[in-house]
């Protein structure tokens, strides 16, 4: 993943969290916001969600190549024009999207 274990830190049985990275059972988690998308890993095939905070701006082709297992969460915090944009353009992208606003809460059933 790119993050020092010393500085991870456990959240409980199979959580760990060392922004922007949260680890959830069998889940990886980028948390990208207007200042971690300027500390993008080059590739984290192992990232399974994307979560976008705020109104970042996002190269969602790059993101897709960069985490191409990854599927993409719009967050409550999203402005509705970001929102739409995320949302259209992550699909053209080939990400499967979520809108938490839109779509209601995302479920996963990842183990610890």
């Amino acid at each position: 993943l790119g993050v020092r274990q010393d500085t991870a830190m456990a959240l409980g049985a199979g959580w760990a969290r060392a922004v922007p990275w949260v680890i959830a059972g069998n889940e990886v988690l980028f948390l990208l916001d207007p200042t971690s998308v300027h500390r993008l890993p080059d590739s984290a095939p192992q990232v399974t969600v994307l979560y976008i905070i705020g109104d970042p701006f996002l190269d969602l082709p790059d993101l897709r190549t960069r985490f191409p297992a990854a599927r993409l969460v719009i967050g409550g915090t999203s402005p509705w024009k970001r929102r739409t944009y995320y949302a259209r353009a992550g699909r053209k992208a080939g990400f499967e999207v979520h809108d938490l606003l839109a779509d209601g809460a995302c479920v996963s059933s990842s183990q610890p």
